[in-house]
């Protein structure tokens, strides 16, 4: 008996410890929870106190590496010099180096030594080359970016070594950023050579991206040749995406050419949509054609889309297609583009096309273009047309969509129309 109350009371006491543990960390928590609050809230001052706190109070939770952080961070916000913030940073990752916080932390490191190296402070670009050994490669990456904005020219050159190193696609295109931002010939040659020759296509993509980026005269030759020359359907649409994100709308004619010649009907369809978004007089006439030379009704509808996108200048090829193209479906599309301009100016090119029309489906996609305007320019042409219309197809789907309105002229008039007047 006696010992059978020894294990019941040796039980209650770990379970005492255990809840008042339990107590402690949630107390804590809330502590360090309130605190980071602050720092979103910016109340430097407040949260400063609030982390402090944390520290005093809950030196050994697990919240301490949290706390510590943000510290260094607020103390920067309130004006804590540069030397001041980079050792609070230095002393974090030696303390807490398997923090959460620590690629945070050595992040900081090298833009504050950067900064500091830059104000002729020549200790603290050997504390970034002195990163290029560290174990995490992430923090070595940013440590050979900074070496470089720094004037370190063999950064480059490590920057390679380190690609030609890993077979991580995240690190390559990691690295591929970085390359980015080295404004020498050799680092675009680089990007040239991993756009082509990468095992990954997202870090090829990548390539492309920023080789894009860089624009000129001789990227579009680039460009061309690897939308030439590279069988993957995803690398072809990524040089039409770079293309179209070419300044001085250099990348319009290797668009064009691509969008009338490419033999993937998806690149072709990615090149038409581009050109749409380029917009200007070249683009509609480019689209205009690129329409005429074509048989084919999918390819016809994106050029009717992208004649969309285009704004004012792409209403009259609309109203073309919409009046005399020979694919139902293709002038029907048409139709509802010119509808999503959205003011009376498509009114003159609606009514003409409802007086000239006999095909019942295109006076049907034109009363519901007019039931998709506003409601003072939609509404009277629907009550007009219900009431008036010979066909009565046509007056039953007028009568239709002035059921979906919420507007008393629509109401009245159904009135009317169920009264015979």
């Amino acid at each position: 008996m006696k010992k059978s109350l020894f294990f019941l009371a040796l039980l209650a006491c770990v379970g005492l410890v255990l809840a008042t543990d339990v107590q402690a960390q949630d107390s804590a928590s809330d502590a360090y929870q309130e605190a980071y609050g602050l720092v979103l809230d910016e109340n430097w001052d407040a949260a400063l106190q609030a982390l402090r706190t944390v520290l005093r109070d809950y030196r050994d939770s697990p919240w301490e590496d949290d706390a510590t952080y943000w510290i260094c961070h607020v103390q920067e916000q309130r004006g804590a010099t540069d030397e001041r913030t980079f050792e609070c940073y230095r002393e974090f990752v030696e303390e807490h180096n398997g923090s959460r916080w620590s690629d945070d932390a050595h992040s900081n490191l090298v833009r504050l030594a950067q900064r500091l190296a830059r104000d002729g402070k020549p200790e603290y670009r050997d504390f970034v080359r002195d990163l290029q050994q560290n174990d995490d490669e992430e923090v070595r990456l940013a440590a050979l970016d900074a070496l470089w904005q720094m004037g370190d020219e063999s950064a480059l050159a490590s920057v390679m070594a380190f690609y030609e190193r890993t077979d991580s696609p995240t690190y390559k295109k990691k690295i591929v950023y970085v390359l980015s931002q080295f404004d020498v010939p050799e680092a675009m040659a680089h990007l040239e050579t991993i756009a082509r020759n990468d095992d990954d296509v997202q870090v090829r993509k990548d390539a492309i991206f920023w080789i894009g980026q860089e624009g000129g005269s001789d990227v579009v030759a680039t460009l061309q040749d690897i939308a030439r020359t590279d069988r993957s359907v995803e690398i072809q649409k990524q040089v039409v995406f770079a293309l179209a994100q070419l300044s001085d709308e250099i990348g319009i004619t290797p668009l064009i050419q691509i969008a009338r010649t490419h033999e993937e009907e998806e690149v072709r369809h990615d090149a038409i949509f581009w050109i749409g978004q380029e917009g200007g007089p070249g683009a509609v006439e480019a689209l205009e054609a690129i329409g005429q030379d074509s048989n084919d009704v999918e390819t016809i509808k994106k050029v009717v889309f992208s004649l969309a996108q285009v704004g004012d200048e792409g209403l009259d090829v609309l109203a073309d297609y919409a009046r005399t193209h020979p694919q139902l479906a293709v002038r029907k599309d048409a139709i509802f583009w010119i509808g999503q301009e959205g003011d009376e100016d498509v009114l003159p090119m609606l009514e003409r096309l409802m007086a000239e029309e006999d095909e019942v489906e295109i006076q049907k996609q034109i009363i519901f273009t007019y039931s998709q305007l506003d409601d003072d320019i939609g509404v009277p042409k629907l009550i007009d047309l219900a009431k008036t219309h010979p066909n009565s197809q046509v007056r039953k789907d007028a009568v239709f969509w002035l059921g979906q309105s919420d507007d008393a002229r629509a109401r009245q008039a159904l009135i009317d129309i169920v009264q015979g007047q």
